[in-house]
Order: structure tokens, then sequence, then C-alpha cells
């Protein structure tokens, strides 16, 4: 009948009206939500690099500033290092992560470490191969030894002289450079703040 064919045809035109209006509802919760958690996600890092400079300016001892460091390296490295220029080379403070060697107190001549070296005198970022060749022996031995893994020496600059350099390995693939340069360039403008490094 008429009428059946005409309810239906206008039961057809709501229902793909209220579809409409659904998906379009769906549609601004769903940019509404992710607008929200990015918003979020940019507060909660915004705060924790605030507090991370806190923590490292507010240092009152050089084994408090380097403990705040490696903390905050190790969000976006799997390990993380911290090796102090010295007269005869570098030498391990302290490190963060899986299988690393807590010995400390080697010299580690930058002869041997001619990644260390360059970072160095460079005072930028190198990526080398985590292998003795590039890192030393000794490096190789308390950090591990890794054929195939890439490893990533930032320098620590305090008034155009490198002073120290945070070494950092992926946690699997993933090392964050960019929040890591950062750190340093936190770190650098800090050192003043607390016991020489």
């Amino acid at each position: 009948s008429i009428f059946d064919d005409r309810f239906t045809e206008v039961e057809t035109r709501l229902a793909d009206t209220f579809q409409t209006a659904v998906s379009t509802r769906a549609l601004a919760v769903a940019e509404e939500t992710a607008s929200y958690m990015k918003s979020a996600a940019r507060r909660d890092l915004t705060d924790w690099l605030n507090q991370t400079a806190r923590r490292l300016k507010q240092a009152e001892t050089r084994e408090v500033w380097i403990h705040s460091m490696l903390d905050a390296a190790a969000a976006f490295c799997g390990k993380a290092a911290f090796f102090r220029v010295t007269p005869k080379g570098l030498k391990l403070e302290d490190a963060r992560g899986a299988d690393v060697s807590q010995e400390q107190g080697a010299e580690i001549p930058l002869s041997a470490a001619p990644a260390f070296a360059g970072a160095l005198e460079s005072r930028d970022t190198v990526v080398a191969m985590g292998t003795a060749r590039e890192l030393s022996q000794t490096v190789a031995s308390l950090l591990g030894e890794g054929l195939e893994r890439r490893v990533y020496l930032f320098p620590i600059v305090l008034r155009q002289n490198a002073v120290a350099v945070l070494y950092a390995e992926p946690d699997g693939e993933y090392v964050d450079v960019s929040a890591l340069e950062l750190l340093v360039s936190l770190a650098s403008s800090s050192i003043e703040t607390t016991a020489t490094v």
C-alpha cells in the first residue's frame, strides 16, 4: 500500500538522519577527547621538564645532580650512564638500566674511546656503534658490548668546555634523541648551581 511505502520511506530517512547525527556527535566527542588527551600529555611533559630543571638547579651535591639527571634520562632510553671528564680521560660516575656494572673508578683514556673523544671535541651529539673499538674495552665491559647496537653520546658543556658525557642506548629500538638533548641543555645550564661536576 501507499501508506506502508510512505511510512518505510520516512522511517529510512529518519534512520539515516539519526545515524548521521550520531556519527557527527561521535566524531566531535572523539576530537574533543583527542584534544584533551593531547593537552594533558603536553601539560604532563612540561610539568615533568619543569620539575627536572628544578631538581637539577636545586641539587645540593654533585651526586644528587647526577642522580637527578640519570633518573630523567632513563625515561627516554634503555640505559644511561654519566661519564665525567678527567685530566686523564673519562670516569664512569653512575648509570641506570639493565646489565649495567656499577663498578666505578676506572679511568678511560680518550685515545681508547674515539666516540667519546669525538663528542668532547665537537661538543655535539655523537652516534656510535656500541663496540669496544668505539667506546673502549673498559666501557664495553661496564655497560655491555653490542655489535649491532647504536649508542648516543651527549656532551655536557660548561662555558664552551665539555665537562661530562651522557651515554644513552636504546631500550629495543628507541632513544628519544631530542628529549635527551633538551635534558643535557637543562643539565648544562644548571651545573654551576651545584658542586663541580
